[in-house]
């Protein structure tokens, strides 16, 4: 008998302009960094979601992955900003079971904007002040994902260095390296594992200790690709195109992670009929009713989760969870 599906109902509380086709990055981050998403996306979202109940009656927990950074210090003067600014909301999620966990996004300032940044030593100075400055708010966030799905090995030994449990950035299968991107999950599993230290991309003998869950692919078409494509579960993400693909994962899979861009369910963000993004709170119900409808047709059972609570239960299973 198959165990529950596991559902990790992670969020990205990046600004309204989150995706690369609604703003020029290389602006001043003053000039675009709005946050709608936060303050009426994230409350829609949560009260909708709070009216579901899993195969045992329990309500959803969400993982909130929140930005604290150095581009926000340089916008606000604070790496921590979002949590200062709305730390009346992630202390009410914190108490009824959500998790606070780390989205940093890792730039640096150059003469035309901002770039990622991939040096040792100023890729540690920046987590390790970010990190900081949490703690010092009173989290001490044991899961993050980072901006872009960047990886590398100097970035997993931070993390690990830090003390974090488990990170969900991998984007398994997924390539592109261009003068904006460096994303490189092409032969990473889609299940979780401990990354190895000679390749942090799949699992090794020598590891970190730091457990990887990998954002859940789904097959996508949108009217532009030229053939499908394999991309992560956006709750936002346009239910004609995602939705056949979640659930031909759901049939499969014993863990879904999906991720949500809280703008992309509000209208008035993006002026026009965007290809992918559904910018709707219809559409965000139409996933989370094609989640749940998978599940019922293939009559599994399911379970909402953190993410750091799937960690801890992947330890409890003797890493035998997949």
């Amino acid at each position: 008998m198959k165990r529950p599906l596991r559902i990790a109902l992670t969020f990205d509380t990046d600004n309204d302009f989150f995706d690369s086709s609604l703003v020029d990055e290389n602006q001043d981050a003053r000039s675009w960094m709005k946050w709608r998403g936060i303050e009426e996306g994230i409350p829609a979202m949560r009260e909708f979601l709070l009216s579901y109940r899993d195969s045992s009656n329990n309500p959803p927990v969400m993982t909130w992955f929140v930005r604290v950074d150095e581009q926000l210090e340089y916008a606000y003067g604070s790496p921590a900003y979002l949590l200062e600014r709305y730390g009346n909301m992630w202390s009410t999620y914190r108490k009824e079971g959500d998790e606070i966990a780390w989205h940093p996004h890792l730039y640096r300032r150059n003469k035309n904007g901002w770039e990622l940044e991939i040096d040792q030593e100023p890729l540690h100075r920046q987590m390790g002040k970010a990190y900081q400055s949490m703690l010092d708010l009173g989290y001490k966030p044991l899961s993050s994902r980072i901006g872009e799905s960047y990886g590398s090995y100097d970035l997993m030994m931070k993390l690990e260095m830090l003390g974090l449990s488990c990170d969900s950035t991998a984007m398994p299968g997924r390539k592109r390296k261009d003068t904006s991107r460096i994303i490189d999950w092409e032969p990473t599993p889609q299940r979780p594992y401990y990354p190895s230290k000679l390749d942090y991309r799949v699992s090794g003998e020598d590891h970190f200790n730091l457990l990887e869950l990998p954002m859940s692919m789904v097959t996508s078409r949108t009217e532009y690709d030229k053939q499908s494509l394999k991309r992560y579960v956006d709750l936002s993400f346009r239910n004609d195109v995602i939705g056949i693909g979640l659930r031909e994962y759901i049939s499969k899979a014993e863990l879904l992670v999906t991720v949500t861009h809280p703008a992309g369910v509000l209208t008035r963000v993006y002026d026009g009929d965007h290809g992918l993004i559904g910018f709707s709170m219809d559409n965000f119900r139409k996933n989370v009713d094609t989640i749940i409808d998978a599940c019922e047709s293939a009559k599994r059972t399911f379970e909402f989760i953190t993410i750091n609570q799937y960690y801890n239960l992947y330890k409890s299973y003797g890493n035998k969870e997949n």
